[in-house]
């Protein structure tokens, strides 16, 4: 681990992030911003939100910020020679855009990156397709990965509408005990990534057979998605509502994580997250295959999925010894030291 505290303590300006929203709710928020300000500031470096007014800062770091607002904080920070970090966790340019609104967004994102002296991404395929869109930036990305969400500082205890709602989902699943409860989660991205996918996999159970009778657990945010993609499921099948409150808890609940994900310009730059959160819960993982997770390949079913459904149902995750050998991996190296290392090297290169 490297300190700078001595840099630190002379330090007399802070760092701050702007963020078009600083709701904990939103992974990328978590992830690229609480985080790292908290690692940050364990460190000894002053760290702060930034919500407006002067720019007493060192540097400030904008989170996929791309609002007119966000570009006239950087034209300021750029006349008071204030350094700019932008950084970035989905592929912003991901779709052409499709009027004049969206085409000014993309413009002022540009702008910002020129501006910028580092651009922080989180998946070197993301840094590609960036700099396929903005080719003058190649110089400027770094890669810092997001550290794991192990510990979950944000959760509030659940109210009791949440309690009862993990009630009913162990009583589901205590309804088909001896089954193999597999569990999705995630956000819909219309056309890109969500729900959508999953009746492929669905399909693939309905039509194999297996040694146990399989059940499939939806945690989302887009309940009418679900309903109208799952009506003609043939598996038992039960949807909650994410909430940072539950999840965890109702993550652990199951034992493999399905994650089937379409290539496409949104997907290819995303993170191992998924995945990763799935195999630190203790999880069994089979997925499609994209750049992030090709790393994962020795602990998971990759591309695999009649395989990996055949493995599940005789062997249960507790007794699969790649799941450990994942955990160890992945604390190696996305421990939050690790990731912190990174974002020291940014802040003092």
């Amino acid at each position: 681990m490297r300190t700078n505290q001595a840099v630190a303590g002379r330090r007399k300006l802070p760092i701050c992030w702007h963020a078009e929203t600083f709701d904990p709710k939103m992974a990328s928020v978590r992830l690229r911003i609480f985080y790292p300000m908290r690692a940050l500031k364990e460190r000894g470096y002053p760290v702060r939100e930034y919500r407006g007014g002067a720019l007493d800062c060192a540097a400030i770091i904008f989170s996929k910020s791309d609002s007119p607002e966000a570009l006239s904080i950087a034209e300021a920070a750029m006349r008071q020679s204030r350094r700019i970090i932008y950084d970035v966790c989905d592929n912003i340019f991901e779709k052409p855009p499709a009027n004049e609104r969206e085409r000014q967004r993309h413009e002022r994102a540009k702008t910002i990156m020129r501006h910028a002296s580092a651009i922080t991404c989180s998946t070197g395929s993301l840094a590609q397709l960036l700099t396929q869109v903005v080719p003058e930036i190649a110089h400027k990305m770094v890669v810092i990965p997001d550290a794991l969400e192990e510990a979950q500082p944000f959760a509030r205890d659940p109210s009791l509408a949440e309690r009862f709602l993990l009630w009913r989902l162990r009583r589901f699943l205590r309804r088909h005990r001896g089954a193999l409860h597999l569990v999705w989660f995630g956000k819909c991205k219309k056309g890109y990534a969500g729900i959508e996918h999953l009746n492929p996999l669905v399909e693939l159970i309905e039509r194999i057979t297996l040694v146990r009778p399989v059940t499939l657990t939806v945690i989302s945010n887009r309940r009418r998605l679900y309903h109208s993609r799952s009506r003609g499921w043939g598996i038992p099948k039960f949807y909650l509502p994410w909430s940072l409150a539950t999840f965890d808890a109702a993550l652990r609940m199951h034992e493999v994580a399905v994650i089937p994900v379409e290539a496409n310009p949104y997907t290819i730059g995303k993170t191992i997250n998924r995945p990763a959160t799935a195999l630190m819960a203790g999880l069994g993982v089979i997925a499609d295959p994209i750049p992030a997770y090709e790393e994962l390949r020795p602990f998971i079913f990759l591309g695999d999925w009649e395989n990996g459904l055949r493995h599940y149902s005789e062997c249960p995750p507790a007794a699969d010894e790649r799941i450990a050998a994942a955990q160890a991996h992945l604390r190696e190296y996305y421990s939050s030291d690790v990731v912190t290392d990174r974002w020291v090297d940014v802040l003092e290169g």
